[in-house]
């Protein structure tokens, strides 16, 4: 299960709280080749690469590939400068609603705001 984008965070701590609940902290790399586009002089993380790092983050945890199945809600609550706020937190609840489907809730902040809020259903690949 390879990063789809080499180096662009990696992550620092990985915590299971119960049987259904995850923490993980995540650190961005503010001088990743992907700021050059967007955008150079006030780089954001881009909304669809927080929702891949939130798949790769589950990816660690099952040990498995998976796929996003459907996404109920998503809400970008603020923006992510990695500047400004390099560390994530992604809270998950994780429960099986199938044999072969991952059914997540994850909120994600920064050290200021709650940057994402996340509901969606996930497959094994």
């Amino acid at each position: 299960m390879a990063e789809l984008l080499s180096g662009f965070y990696h992550i620092t701590q990985s915590e299971n709280i119960n049987e259904t609940d995850w923490k993980v902290r995540v650190m961005l790399n503010p001088q990743h080749s992907l700021y050059a586009g967007h955008f150079p002089q006030q780089p954001v993380v881009p909304g669809v690469c927080t929702l891949q790092m939130i798949k790769e983050c589950l990816e660690k945890i099952y040990r498995a590939p998976l796929q996003y199945k459907q996404i109920a809600s998503c809400k970008f609550l603020s923006v992510i400068n990695p500047d400004e706020t390099p560390e994530l937190i992604f809270s998950f609840t994780i429960k099986r609603s199938e044999p072969d489907t991952l059914q997540v809730l994850v909120e994600g902040a920064s050290s200021k705001d709650v940057c994402i809020k996340l509901k969606a259903l996930l497959a094994d690949k």
